[in-house]
């Protein structure tokens, strides 16, 4: 009896013995998997980071090891595609033209700034279709054209809002592999129509003003060849001859001005030049007519005020300015130059009591054969390029220009020029 009361105890003992044991060898064997398990999770939630430290060299090892370089290699990766995004994000960011990418489902999943810009999209336009943000039936058919079609689509747009423009758009499908959706980037041709409008008009305008006199030189000069005339009768249309001759001349003058000094600032020679002094003899010049027409002139320039600029440019801006000022100020008004210094550049201010521009025509005041009025400026000698010939001066001269008026309440231009500090750097 006490031998199985002893068999009992060993077995219980053992029993426990081996459970202890068993214990310990499975905690052993399991640390190394449940260390395995939670840096695997930690790198499948993008702790790319975490390592297994394992220096043994059987299995667990190799795992370990297998793990730690498909850690690095993900790492790497995303470290390439966040320089390759960010990459991109600079060049859409940069470019001069706006881009457009959409999902199958036609939603919005890339606007780059300057199609913001162009559309004028101030709200956030990822995940929204571009018919809740844009009311253009073009757009719209050209891009479920380009979805559908293998093609690249080509459209013109033209937009109101925010402001008048011309926009060429090209769009193509995306491959399934990538999604689908349609990509459409959208080059704005505002400014090449416009130059395209000026370059029509200039011809047409340089063909009309220059046909005009030479019509009439034409006329008068055959019919002073053809016809017998009075002394008087002869007189008077030599006369007219000289006149279309001078204006043919000095139309042809202004061109060949205008065209050496586009791109040819070299041709001027700055240096310090008293404004005021320029003015008053500008003025003293001008005083016969403004009295003849009871044109009153006012000056309010400060002694001593320098400029660094070409003389002979800066005095054929005032002449161009204040000739125009008379020209279209009425009988009986007022003509005002102001000069001050600011912020290191001088600032002349020539304001006329005269008619006015019209709003719309601000913009292409100083475009080449434009007038206000056409008929007065043809009946005073203008040839419709001193306004041209104006901005070419002053931007030569590292300066800037610009117009105010309102219709029938007069103008005023005002330019700016480098000062006297300009002549020490």
């Amino acid at each position: 009896m006490e031998l199985l009361r002893q068999l009992l105890l060993a077995g219980v003992l053992g029993l426990a013995g081996a459970l202890v044991l068993s214990y310990l060898i499975s905690r052993l064997t399991l640390r190394p998997v449940e260390q395995l398990r939670e840096v695997v999770t930690a790198i499948a939630d993008g702790k790319l980071e975490r390592r297994l430290r394992w220096p043994s060299r059987d299995e667990l090892g190799e795992i370990a090891r297998s793990i730690n370089r498909v850690a690095e290699q993900m790492r790497e990766r995303l470290n390439e595609a966040t320089v390759e995004k960010m990459q991109l994000e600079a060049v859409l960011s940069s470019m001069v033209e706006g881009v457009l990418v959409l999902d199958a489902a036609g939603r919005i999943k890339l606007a780059n700034p300057r199609l913001q810009e162009l559309f004028g999209l101030w709200e956030e336009p990822l995940g929204r279709k571009p018919l809740d943000l844009v009311r253009n039936e073009t757009l719209h058919r050209g891009l479920a054209d380009a979805a559908e079609s293998r093609e690249p689509v080509v459209r013109e747009l033209a937009l109101e809002r925010p402001e008048r423009r011309f926009l060429l758009m090209c769009a193509v499908a995306l491959p399934e592999s990538a999604g689908g959706g349609c990509v459409a980037v959208f080059h704005d041709e505002s400014e090449v129509r416009r130059l395209d409008r000026v370059r029509r008009d200039f011809l047409a305008n340089a063909s009309h003003e220059l046909r005009t006199p030479l019509t009439s030189i034409q006329g008068f000069a055959a019919t002073l060849l053809e016809s017998e005339l009075s002394e008087a009768e002869r007189d008077e249309y030599l006369q007219v001859v000289a006149r279309n001759a001078a204006r043919l001349s000095a139309l042809i003058d202004d061109l060949l001005e205008l065209s050496q000094l586009e791109g040819r600032t070299d041709l001027l020679k700055p240096s310090e030049v008293d404004v005021g002094q320029m003015l008053a003899v500008q003025l003293d010049d001008l005083a016969p007519r403004l009295a003849q027409r009871s044109i009153a002139a006012r000056r309010d320039v400060p002694p001593g005020v320098i400029a660094w600029v070409d003389r002979r440019a800066l005095e054929q801006v005032l002449t161009n300015l204040l000739d125009n000022a008379v020209k279209y100020t009425d009988e009986g008004g007022e003509i005002v130059v102001s000069v001050r210094c600011c912020d290191a550049r001088v600032e002349v201010a020539v304001a006329d009591s005269g008619i006015g521009i019209p709003a719309d025509d601000i913009t292409r005041v100083f475009e080449r054969f434009y007038r206000v009025d056409k008929a007065r400026s043809r009946a005073l000698g203008g040839t419709g390029l001193g306004l041209a010939i104006v901005k070419h001066l002053v931007y030569a001269m590292g300066g800037e220009i610009r117009v105010e008026s309102e219709l029938g309440l007069g103008s005023t231009f005002t330019f700016w020029l480098p000062g006297r500090s300009a002549a020490r750097s």
